[in-house]
This record gives C-alpha cells, structure tokens and sequence, in this order.
C-alpha cells in the first residue's frame, strides 16, 4: 500500500521535525502523534552536525537531544565521540589520523581495572571457600 508508506514518512518528518526543534518532552510527543514510545523513538534519525568527523572526515551527527545539549556529536563511521571542530576553538589542529580522543569518564581503563579487581575478589572468595 504505497500510501500507507507515504503517510508513515511523513509521520516520521514529523515526528523529526517535532523532536529536534520543539523542546517538548517526548512523552508529550508520543501523545500529540498517537505513538507509542518505541514506534517513536524507531522514527528518529540523527540530526546532522554539518561538519565533517576530525579523525576519518565522514559526516558528524547528534544522536539525541542530550547529545546536541551537551556538544557531543558522533561518527558511525569510526566511532568518534566529542564536540563538533567548530565548537572547540581551544583545538587549532585535527586529529591525527587513527588517533582517537580519550574518553572523559576514563574509558577501558576504568572498565580494565575493575574486571582485574573483580576477578581477584572472585578468586580470593573461591579459595576461602575451599578450607
């Protein structure tokens, strides 16, 4: 039924248009498009950055709107996650290709040092479980 697909599209614009440029909540979107949040939230596509990725050049997007809130924009071709070039002025150069940010919150290492910490605790536990 093509005007089904027709009418789902323009749905979906809406729906887009709706999310990136009201501020309502979605909760209250879902309601004035009669859509259930999964449906919803299906529709959504990234909003894009209009600047190219610092590390491969490929295209930036938000992906939400905290995303856009917060300044990080991501790659989906090298999975580069940080501000836009534009919005960093303190960076006078790009990336060096293959050169990824580090994570602010502390990345792998943090996850690392936790499964090393996790698996000595669960060994420790293990062996005094044996005497």
């Amino acid at each position: 039924m093509p005007s089904d697909k027709i009418r789902n599209q323009k749905l979906a614009e809406k729906a887009n248009e709706l999310y990136w440029s009201s501020g309502r909540s979605v909760n209250r979107l879902t309601q004035e498009l009669d859509l259930s949040k999964s449906v919803f939230y299906g529709m959504l596509l990234p909003l894009s950055v209009k600047s190219p990725c610092p590390i491969c050049r490929a295209e930036l997007t938000f992906a939400n709107r905290t995303a856009m809130e917060k300044g990080l924009a991501s790659c989906s071709a090298c999975d580069f996650l940080g501000p836009p070039p534009e919005s960093s002025p303190e960076r006078k150069e790009p990336l060096a290709r293959g050169v990824r940010p580090r994570p602010a919150s502390g990345g792998l290492g943090r996850l690392f040092w936790g499964s090393v910490l996790l698996g000595i605790a669960a060994n420790l536990f293990l062996v005094s479980r044996r005497r």
